[in-house]
Formats: structure tokens, sequence, C-alpha cells
């Protein structure tokens, strides 16, 4: 959008003004809503400063001023939820589509706001580097899991039974190697340290506040490893797609960190989501995930005509 709005081709930029406008106005009226999510991740990255600012320029304009919650919030909110509901034996659990926004989009499109403020806190091309690292590395482990699954021949199924598992055997390993530690009097690093709280001490926490317990690593274990914890919206999705990814063909790329951070929190909720080719076969293919969601998936040429026949 940011480059076809900027660019030098007539036909491209008059197709752009014309979507920008359809969201805002279908927004206006309640037809639709385009959230402003956790895509400022990646444009933030990006070394053109010029496209940068106008992306989120447009975000802003086309949301609204109405914005989701980061990934790992819906993701812990969704966690505890059906934490909550596993330790009262409810028999169902809810998870509400307000959970992913920062505030009730209603409101505000009500309240109908003459200038939108959105604050981006500048970063330094440090920070900047820093995060292409992060998911340069995450992508690096994800591609040894592929190589390795290659190898031997593992299958999507396989994998993904492997990895709905990978969260208590992450817990389990941390709290290990405290453990050991600890009684061998060794020193535990500050990396370490931070590590086992973010993978163990916060689900413990968790797991305390709702039962009313202590000494509760064997329910939290028992509770990563339950086929609750798979069905959880979040998780489900990023563990079919992350089995899919590192069981396929394609070599992993640091893109794919995110695609999978964006699908796991919007697809349970989302009506219509647009994606490249990449993602759709993912979705479409073995995962099997358009099956078991009621969203449309929209190529980008899609997206002027849905536009279109909404606004009748």
């Amino acid at each position: 959008m940011a480059a076809a709005l900027d660019g030098g081709d007539i036909s491209r930029r008059k197709k752009a003004e014309k979507i920008l406008d359809k969201i805002i106005s279908l927004t206006k009226k309640k037809k639709l809503i385009c959230p402003e999510g956790d895509q400022d991740i990646e444009i933030g990255v990006s070394n053109n400063k010029k496209i940068v600012e106008k992306s989120r320029e447009i975000q802003a304009q086309m949301s609204l001023g109405i914005s989701l919650n980061i990934y790992v919030a819906v993701e812990h909110l969704q966690i505890q939820r059906m934490m909550k509901a596993v330790i009262e034996k409810q028999s169902e659990v809810e998870f509400l589509w307000k959970d992913i926004f920062a505030d009730d989009p209603i409101k505000t499109i009500d309240r109908n706001d003459k200038y939108i403020v959105s604050v981006h806190i500048p970063q330094t091309q440090k920070q900047i580097d820093n995060q292409i690292a992060i998911h340069k590395s995450i992508a690096k482990d994800w591609e040894v899991l592929r190589q390795n699954a290659r190898s031997k021949k593992i299958n999507y199924l396989s994998t993904l039974a492997r990895e709905f598992k990978g969260s208590a055997e992450a817990i389990a390993h941390v709290m290990a190697n405290i453990a050991a530690k600890t009684i061998h009097k060794l020193p535990i690093s500050e990396e370490e340290y931070m590590q086992s709280v973010d993978i163990a001490g916060t689900p413990l926490s968790w797991w305390e506040h709702y039962s009313g317990k202590q000494d509760v690593l064997t329910d939290v274990l028992a509770f990563y490893s339950s086929t609750e914890h798979e069905q959880i919206p979040f998780v489900n999705v990023g563990t079919r797609l992350l089995a899919e990814l590192v069981s396929g063909n394609e070599v992993v790329s640091p893109g794919d960190v995110m695609d999978i951070h964006h699908m796991s929190t919007i697809l349970p909720y989302a009506s219509y989501v647009v994606a490249d080719k990449r993602i759709r076969n993912r979705l479409e293919g073995r995962t099997q995930l358009m099956k078991d969601h009621p969203a449309k998936l929209l190529k980008w040429t899609d997206v002027l005509p849905l536009l279109e026949s909404l606004d009748t």
C-alpha cells in the first residue's frame, strides 16, 4: 500500500487510494474493521524510513485508532482462561472476541475522533538490528528442526504431536536445570534466571493463583501436556503452522516467525484474512486450518471486490 501510494504507477496508486478510502468508509459505517496489530514489528525493522513512516500513517488511517493486543498478551490471556476452566472443572470455556483488542472497537468508532493519535517509540539502529537478529536466530533454530525432520523422514503428524508437547518439555528442562545448579551450588546466570521466569515461573504463578495451591509443577506439566492445552486457539493455530513449517520442503525464513504469530492471533477471530501465497498454502494444506476456522482467505486482488460488495 505504501509503495503503491508513493509510487509512479498511476493505475496502482489509484487502486490503493480506492482501497484505503473504502476501508475507512466501511469502518465508520461499522461494516468492517481493519485493526492495527503486530505488523509494526515487521514494518519497524525496515531500513527504508520513508516506507516505514508511510506504512504507519496508512495503518493509523485504516484502523481509525482500533488496535489489537500484542500477540504475547493474547496467548497468555487464552492460556489463563483455559487453566482456570481446567482447575474449576468447567465443561466449556469461551474465548471472547474482545480479548484480542486493546479497547472496545465499537466504542472507538463511536468516539468519532477528529484526530487519530498513533505513537511509535523511535528505535535505534541497534534495536532494529537486534530485532532482526532475534527473528533470524529463531528461523535458524526452526530450519535445523526442518533439516532434522527431513533427514529422519518425520512426517507432519509426528512433528505436530512432538510440538504440542514442546511447552511441557521446555518447562521441565528449565526447572531441572535450575534445580541441579541450586543443589550443586553452581552460579545461575541472569539469562538463565530470566528464561526460567519466562518459560516456567509465569505459568506456575498463574496456576497457583487460580488453584490456591503451591508446589504445582506436576499439575502445570500435566496441563501443558493435555488436550485442553492443545485446544487453546493461539496454541493450536501456532503449533499446527510450526509443525507444517518444520516438516515441509521450504527453507525457513525470518519472516515466517511473525507470520505464525499473526495467524495465531487473528485466525480464530477474523472474518477475512489477506495472505501471500506462502501462508495460504500452509493454511489450506496439511494443517487444514481453514476447515476449522470461519475466516475467508483472500488474495490481494480479492480485496477491492470484497470492499465494494460490503459497500452495497
